[in-house]
């Protein structure tokens, strides 16, 4: 191995991380502690025994005695007036992390590992104003983050992840059309809702994080992720309910009666809006070449895969 690098054991796997950023405990501080793919980070972090401030809207008792909880609000707190970390790492909203990023003082070198979306791909001509709005304010956080590094000396990787899913969560976007099925005892989908998808695990995610944490040849990258397995959509939907133990049946609508349903889900507000325009993708095949996993030395798990406890789900890419 080159001098100045050393090899480390993350998540299962050998990496290398430069000299600069090497320490016993790194402390490491987290944004978006307490979402999916935040607490599946926590989660092995206090596994591994690292020092970790984490980062909340919500204060959060003291679970792990390396972990200290702070409630902070990223889009209006000081940065600067949290302990200093050698790593920071971003499982919450891009946005806020990229003003909040822009007031922080943190040192050349510092390690900054952010989570984006596909969205600021997939909804950029989307029917919908708000979809449109939110995948040119990610196209733009990630810019800025990357100038930010840029500028400053960080090691900044930004990545782009697929439709994220955890069966020990409740918050994300396949949940709102489980608790649409809860609500009306059936759920309708389009006939037709044939478009692929890739779904990807929570919990692949935050070893993703963690590999390039670890891997400095990431620095300055803009990784797209998604999940290991192309779904239709319907398929994808039935099998999540499945997962959740739902007893709702799903209802196959014509055409025409899927077009009618999409028109008033919007009168339901924000989250009709948000459901509308879902049903209205779901036609749509939405992937990627998973390519980039390569990068960060993981392959990601099917979309069938069950949970197994808290071991490591991936495996080294050959």
């Amino acid at each position: 191995m080159a001098s100045g690098s050393s090899a480390v054991i993350a998540c299962g796997y050998a990496v290398t991380m430069t000299q600069s950023t090497i320490g016993k405990n790194p402390p490491y501080m987290l944004l978006g502690a307490s979402g999916a793919v935040g607490l599946r980070v926590l989660a092995r972090l206090s596994a591994r025994g690292d020092e970790v401030t984490a980062l909340s809207r919500q204060l959060r008792p003291q679970a792990q005695a390396n972990t200290h909880w702070y409630q902070h609000n990223v889009y209006h707190d000081d940065p600067n007036a949290l302990p200093t970390a050698a790593v920071v790492i971003s499982a919450g909203p891009l946005d806020g992390m990229a003003v909040w990023a822009a007031r922080a003082n943190w040192c050349e070198g510092t390690r900054l590992v952010a989570l984006s979306s596909l969205s600021a791909e997939t909804k950029a001509d989307s029917g919908n104003a708000q979809e449109r709005a939110l995948a040119q304010r990610l196209r733009d956080c990630e810019a800025a983050l990357l100038a930010l590094g840029k500028a400053r000396g960080w090691l900044v990787t930004v990545i782009r992840a697929s439709l994220i899913y955890d069966p020990q969560s409740a918050q994300l976007s396949l949940d709102r059309l489980q608790a649409l099925a809860k609500r009306m005892h059936f759920l309708p989908l389009p006939r037709d809702a044939t478009g692929l998808r890739q779904p990807v695990h929570a919990d692949d995610l935050a070893q993703a994080l963690l590999a390039c944490v670890a891997n400095a040849a990431t620095a300055g990258a803009l990784l797209r992720l998604a999940g290991g397995e192309r779904i239709a959509f319907a398929q994808m939907v039935a099998r999540y309910l499945a997962m959740h133990g739902a007893t709702a049946r799903i209802v196959w609508l014509p055409g025409w009666s899927a077009r009618v349903l999409q028109a008033l889900l919007p009168l339901l507000g924000r989250r009709g809006r948000s459901i509308a325009s879902q049903l209205a993708r779901s036609r749509q095949s939405l992937v990627i070449d998973n390519g980039d996993w390569e990068r960060v030395g993981l392959a990601p798990r099917a979309f069938s895969r069950p949970e197994s406890g808290s071991e490591s789900l991936n495996w080294p890419v050959q």
